[in-house]
């Protein structure tokens, strides 16, 4: 299969599964050392007796929109881009499990998640999220890292803060949608620092939230209806 020509794979696939309609991008390659093209779609369509859908990609900002262009933009931590490009909010959904409790001593308790080790994420630091758990919504903050600054050694997780929110989410499923990239993790030199900082994350954080909805910007409330 590997080997077929364009010419061969067409042919084959005809003669297989009857295919009346081919829809493809301008990017699309087949057969053998992706020497076929939408042009050779095109071209072999009266021969094999199918339609050809030719689509042109979508452009943000004058450049197609294209998966290699999002999963750059999560890399360097560019939020908003993303979820441009995207049309909803980067997001991760997992289980939140147990912790060691350390943000609920020092007044910031967390919704702990272990994303899967294939899933692309944001660089480690703090980020102003929306969060999605027992079918409601939730304006918050999250920590993508290490826990530099609490002794021991610690697989990367997303520690996420819900704002207004009271109640038990251990073993439930959550969405954590991540709107803006805030700082890098940093290591303190002590719990009381964390926490300051913590403080005044939280602050600028619920002060870009204010902005946002008195602008009507940022996160449409209306992508969360859709995607519910």
């Amino acid at each position: 299969l590997r080997r077929m020509t364009p010419h061969e794979f067409l042919s084959m696939l005809t003669a297989k599964i009857n295919v009346k309609k081919i829809v493809a991008g301008r990017d699309f390659c087949f057969g053998y050392q992706r020497s076929g093209t939408w042009r050779e779609l095109v071209s072999y369509s009266p021969e094999f007796g199918y339609e050809t859908v030719i689509v042109s990609k979508r452009q943000y900002k004058g450049e197609d929109i294209s998966s290699t262009r999002i999963r750059a933009c999560v890399a360097r931590g560019d939020m908003e881009e993303a979820g441009a490009l995207l049309g909803y909010p980067f997001f991760v959904t997992a289980p939140v499990e147990g912790g060691n409790h350390i943000g609920k001593t020092i007044g910031f308790p967390t919704a702990n998640q272990r994303p899967p080790r294939e899933k692309l994420l944001p660089p480690h630091g703090v980020y102003a999220v929306k969060v999605l758990a027992d079918g409601m919504e939730y304006y918050g903050m999250s920590d993508i890292g290490r826990k530099p600054t609490v002794e021991g050694e610690y697989p990367v997780g997303i520690e996420t803060n819900l704002f207004d929110f009271d109640g038990d989410l251990y073993g439930k499923e959550i969405r954590v949608s991540f709107l803006k990239y805030i700082r890098p993790e940093k290591k303190f030199g002590s719990m009381k620092e964390l926490t300051e900082q913590i403080a005044r994350d939280k602050a600028g954080i619920a002060a870009y939230f204010a902005q946002c909805r008195e602008k009507s910007i940022g996160f449409p409330e209306g992508l969360y209806t859709l995607i519910l």
